[in-house]
């Protein structure tokens, strides 16, 4: 029986499917000092609308020194054993914590989600319907969407950065998430806030890069691809993402994603990307304006007149924002959220590449 075929039927007279027809689903939580957000991921994962002996889930603690592993033991507990939960200990990059919950894994299909997440309740079902899009189909992901909607996180929600999700608002076009696709070059149609991979596509590729310390699930999709296997986006497949709930912090959050995507493409020079340079020519740009504006009169109207186009821009952005939002707040500001997030990579990209043979790891974002 496909995945498909073992969705809940509706209220049509069909009966649903036994237990035993449906897959073996294994999901892997990788965390560190997550004990904020941990406890409500898992509860929403012992309550998904599947059979509680038909999935488990996988933790592995990358040895947080909060309560993180004391709240694991709790649901576990909770759990009584349907679905189980298990729990591993294992430092290092990010790569190295998914890995070894793949290791553990007993599913022929394995569903990987953050610590920061709440799942809905039909997510692994609908992430099963991915994979009726062809036996080429090795991967499948859906949107994360916002959690709560405090200003901060509709602001955060707005920025197109954490992968799909119906939230967003991108800086071009419309956003593309509100209807299903398969892809055989998007990097990006799942991130590891929400998949699901054919474990046998997962170990034939050789899982996750253990030496990435982050952006490791688009470098997985592109050997995927370049295996033979397609990515799905299915909408339905929900999940929640508690966004960081402050301009610091969120400016943190992309310090790292900016530094971490240039750490890969010293590793992985196939993952470099032309738009990946463009925050920090265009911030050279304006310094170098800056400069000869102090002593040529032209420039300084040529320096008036790009100032003048970024406020444009950035007015136009919150307007989309509030817009979509229904928060008219949002003018004002999800424009400071893109300025940290284009901030962040116009330093710490180009920081990362310029620190030739530095080896770094961390295991957060």
């Amino acid at each position: 029986m496909s995945p498909a075929e073992a969705r809940v039927e509706d209220d049509r007279g069909r009966e649903p499917p036994d237990d035993a027809s449906l897959p073996r689903v294994s999901v892997v939580i990788t965390v560190l000092n997550g004990e904020r957000h941990i406890a409500r991921c898992l509860d929403s994962l012992l309550a998904l609308d599947y059979p509680k002996g038909r999935y488990e889930v996988v933790v592995v603690d990358a040895e947080s020194k909060d309560r993180t592993r004391d709240l694991v033991e709790e649901a576990a507990k909770r759990a009584a054993g349907a679905p189980e939960v298990r729990l591993f200990v294992r430092a290092g990059s990010i790569g190295v914590g998914r890995n070894e919950g793949v290791r553990h894994a007993r599913g022929e299909f394995v569903a990987v989600t953050d610590a920061d997440m709440e799942v809905s309740p039909g997510w692994l079902r609908a992430l099963l319907t991915g994979f009726d899009q062809g036996e080429a189909v090795g991967a499948v992901g859906g949107p994360n969407d916002s959690a709560t909607h405090d200003l901060a996180s509709k602001s955060v929600a707005c920025i197109p950065v954490h992968g799909p999700t119906r939230d967003e608002v991108p800086l071009f076009g419309p956003n593309r998430y509100a209807k299903a696709f398969v892809s055989g070059t998007d990097w990006y149609t799942n991130v590891t806030r929400n998949s699901m991979y054919r474990r046998d596509a997962l170990l034939q590729v050789g899982a996750f890069a253990e030496e990435l310390i982050s952006t490791e699930d688009p470098e997985l999709n592109h050997r995927l691809h370049e295996a033979g296997w397609q990515t799905a986006y299915v909408p339905e497949a929900v999940v929640y993402h508690h966004h960081r709930s402050s301009l610091g912090a969120f400016y943190r959050q992309m310090r790292h994603y900016a530094y971490g995507h240039a750490d890969t493409t010293t590793k992985r020079p196939y993952m470099r990307q032309p738009k990946q340079f463009l925050p920090a020519a265009a911030l050279a740009g304006l310094a170098l304006l800056v400069l000869l504006a102090l002593f040529l009169p032209a420039a300084q109207a040529l320096l008036g007149f790009a100032v003048l186009a970024v406020l444009v821009v950035l007015a136009q952005y919150g307007l989309r924002c509030a817009q979509r939002h229904h928060d008219w707040r949002l003018v004002f500001s999800a424009p400071q959220f893109l300025l940290a997030w284009q901030l962040a990579w116009a330093i710490h990209y180009p920081r990362r590449l310029l620190e030739v043979g530095r080896a770094t790891v961390l295991t957060s974002d």
